[in-house]
């Protein structure tokens, strides 16, 4: 068959795979904890939810078949190095789901 079965949810298995090769880990915006007045997220996202602020996943982040995700304009997203397991932290948007982001020139998602 063309896919390969899995024990896990998303494509990234559970390894860190930005760790020593990608800009984000060259520049070290892989963070070790939250900034300060950051929303923490981990798990799943089950009902409609809107970031409006700043947002730092402390673990794996899955948005459920028929919910929306929405990301407002300026928010920052960050994701700490692992979950304190060795899980490499990540938004999965699930098959169903929906993401919306509205950022902009001058206030853009990061």
């Amino acid at each position: 068959s063309f896919y390969t079965t899995t024990q896990y949810m998303g494509a990234f298995d559970t390894d860190l795979w930005v760790s020593d090769w990608s800009w984000l880990a060259d520049n070290e915006r892989i963070v070790s904890g939250a900034a300060a007045g950051a929303q923490t997220v981990c798990g799943t996202i089950s009902v409609d939810t809107t970031w409006s602020r700043d947002v730092t996943m402390s673990c794996q982040v899955f948005v459920s078949s028929g919910v929306t995700l929405t990301i407002e304009a300026g928010v920052t997203i960050e994701s700490f190095r692992d979950d304190g397991t060795g899980l490499a932290p990540a938004l999965i948007v699930l098959p169903g789901a929906t993401i919306e982001a509205s950022g902009s020139a001058s206030a853009p998602i990061t």
